[in-house]
C-alpha cells in the first residue's frame, strides 16, 4: 500500500469516527418530542341542574357540579391516604385530612343553601367555618383560600379537565 492510499484511508476512517463521534450530540439538539398526555373525561350526560358527581383520578378527586343557575363547576381535591386533604389556609399547602367531604346533598342532588364541607371529624367551630365553601367556590370562612375551579372544556356529554 503507498503513502497516498495509506493517507486517504486514514482520512475516510478519521471522518468516520469524527461522525460517530458527534452524532450524539448533533441527536441531542433536536427538540424530544413531548408525550401526549390524556386529559381524563367524564361523563355528565345524567347531570341536572342542582346535581353533582364525584370522579376519582390518582391522587385527587373531581367534583363536577351543575348548580342551581346551570352553571358547571369542577373542583379537584387532593385524595390520599383515604382521606381528603383540605388547605391549611391555602390549596398549594393541603395539611388536613377529612375522612369524609363533599358538598351537601341528598342522594345526590344539592341541598339549596348547602356548601362543601368536611363532614367528619369535628375539629370545632373554627375548622367547620374555615373549611367550608360555597357551591361556587367561595369559602365560607375569613383566612381560607376558595376552592380552584379546574380549567375544563365542554364537549357534548363530556368534561375534559385540562388541568387536575
Amino acid at each position: 500500500m503507498n503513502r497516498g492510499n495509506l493517507q486517504k484511508l486514514i482520512l475516510i476512517f478519521g471522518l468516520g469516527g469524527l461522525v460517530v463521534a458527534i452524532t450524539p450530540f448533533i441527536l441531542s439538539l433536536v427538540p424530544a418530542k413531548k408525550p401526549q398526555l390524556a386529559h381524563p373525561q367524564i361523563d355528565i350526560s345524567e347531570l341536572r341542574p342542582g346535581s353533582f358527581i364525584e370522579e376519582r383520578l390518582q391522587s385527587s378527586r373531581v367534583f363536577i357540579l351543575l348548580d342551581f343557575d346551570a352553571q358547571i363547576h369542577a373542583y379537584v381535591v387532593p385524595y390520599r391516604d383515604g382521606a381528603y386533604w383540605l388547605p391549611e389556609f391555602d390549596w398549594s399547602r393541603p395539611a388536613i385530612p377529612c375522612a369524609s367531604f363533599g358538598p351537601d346533598n341528598t342522594d345526590g342532588k344539592l341541598d339549596e343553601d348547602g356548601a362543601f364541607r368536611c363532614w367528619l371529624p369535628d375539629y370545632g367551630e373554627f375548622f367547620r367555618r374555615e373549611h367550608s365553601w360555597s357551591y361556587a367556590g367561595r369559602n365560607l370562612g375569613y383566612r381560607t383560600a376558595d376552592m380552584r375551579n379546574t380549567n375544563i372544556e365542554i364537549d357534548q356529554n363530556m368534561v375534559v379537565l385540562l388541568e387536575w
